[in-house]
């Protein structure tokens, strides 16, 4: 089987719910910015709104892995949680990294 694996791997950082000026923004991440935060204690400094992960394996015997996070940050102490790793090696190929920021203004 060879051993291939292709990572598509996205960061989203949601910092706010603004929508204004967003053309590049994807619908999905839009629409995560979009629902109204539910109530957490004072001290939360950030809340994952979406951890998906799919795994698929080609008939060439290729595996290809694509991944979406999503973070709603509520104070400065929650900016640690916008970093993403994305492990490699010589047999790994990282294909594509995108990631995007809303802030509070949209």
């Amino acid at each position: 089987m060879l051993r291939k694996q292709i990572n598509n791997a996205i960061l989203f950082t949601v910092l706010a719910s603004s929508l204004a000026g967003m053309a590049e923004t994807p619908d999905w991440l839009r629409a995560l910015a979009r629902q109204t935060p539910r109530s957490y204690a004072d001290d939360v400094n950030a809340v994952k709104l979406l951890d998906e992960k799919e795994t698929v394996v080609s008939d060439k015997g290729e595996i290809i892995s694509r991944e979406r996070v999503a973070y709603r940050i509520f104070r400065p102490e929650g900016r640690s949680v916008a970093t993403f790793g994305v492990q490699f090696d010589k047999e790994t190929k990282v294909n594509f990294l995108r990631g995007w920021s809303i802030t509070s203004k949209g």
